[in-house]
Formats: structure tokens, sequence, C-alpha cells
């Protein structure tokens, strides 16, 4: 399982840096007002907001991105194909390989054994994004 969770870690926090990089790139480091959309800053919002509640609990406090959901990532490449299309066979692409690790990710986050199938999965999507989009 540690392996599965190391796998997850880094395709998803990849996923992560790889967006904000193209997104400050291009906008700068307030990307995140002009390319979320209102139900991603309210998710933002929300999480953040819940953590300052609970200040006994250290929260992320880190980039809005990463209270976002993982298939919210997916969106705001689809959501700006423009800036990501010449880096990516197609649309379908992406969906498929962040939506279907979200699958797994959710088995690994609530502490599930995961099949040595799916973790073949999450492996083999993990190389096809570095092999993509780079380390």
């Amino acid at each position: 399982m540690q392996r599965y969770y190391r796998l997850l870690f880094v395709f998803e926090n990849s996923v992560r840096e790889f967006i904000t990089s193209s997104f400050e790139e291009a906008d700068g480091e307030n990307w995140f007002d002009t390319r979320s959309n209102t139900e991603m800053k309210k998710k933002y919002e929300n999480r953040k907001q819940s953590e300052e509640k609970n200040s006994w609990h250290v929260g992320r406090n880190a980039h809005p991105i990463y209270y976002l959901d993982f298939g919210d990532l997916a969106l705001l490449i689809i959501n700006h194909w423009n800036l990501f299309k010449d880096l990516f066979p197609d649309q379908a692409w992406v969906t498929s390989r962040i939506k279907e690790t979200e699958r797994t990710r959710n088995v690994i986050a609530h502490t599930n054994e995961l099949s040595s199938a799916e973790g073949s999965r999450l492996e083999m999507h993990l190389r096809d994004w570095i092999a993509q989009v780079g380390g």
C-alpha cells in the first residue's frame, strides 16, 4: 500500500504543479482568480473557512489549487484547453487519466486496500503523465 500511496502522491502533485506553473506562466501568481470557475472558488472558500474555524488542526495553508478535488484538475485543463492543447493528444486523454486515478485515489484515501491491478493502472497513468508532460 505504501508504494501506491507514494505513486498517487507523485502523480497528484505533479498534476497540480504542472497546472500551477502553466497558469503562472500565462497569467502570473494570481491565476486562480481568473482561471477557476465559481464552484471551484466556492469549494476553496468553504474549505479554507473550515480550516480557520478549526485552528487546532494544521490546514493546507497552501495555494488554492490544493483545496480542489483531484477531478477538478481535469476541469481546469479542459476549461482552458487553448493553453494545453499542444501538450496533450486530446481532452479525453486528460479526462480519462485523471478521472480513473481519482477513483483509485478515493480507495487509498479512505484507507481501503488497493488491488494490484488498480495499483498497476495507477503506475501506468503516472508513467503516461510523465511521458506526456515530463517529470
